[in-house]
């Protein structure tokens, strides 16, 4: 999913969920949960960054997203692709 945007942001990279399990675990955590955020972001970062080279989402698709958010938040555990970030919850091994 890294593109344009993520560069205009100044991220240097993104990682997988693999990548971040098997850091985690070389680094002596245990995964307690996983929190997969912004599903329907997905398709637009895509788009606007990897095939348009965009560096910036307009105002208007902004706008019009966060407009729509009530209803986001109902259909995105339906979507079956990952979302845009995700949260590791872990615990140091004993």
């Amino acid at each position: 999913m890294y593109g344009t945007i993520d560069e205009t942001l100044g991220h240097k990279r993104r990682f997988s969920a693999d990548e971040v399990h098997a850091l985690l675990e070389q680094n002596g955590f245990d995964i307690a949960r996983w929190i997969q955020l912004n599903k329907i972001g997905t398709p637009a970062w895509w788009l606007y960054g990897r095939c348009l080279k965009r560096k910036h989402i307009s105002k208007i698709t902004l706008k019009l997203f966060d407009k729509s958010v009530w209803l986001w938040k109902w259909i995105e555990p339906l979507l079956p692709w990952r979302g845009l970030s995700l949260i590791a919850v872990a615990r140091k091994s004993s």
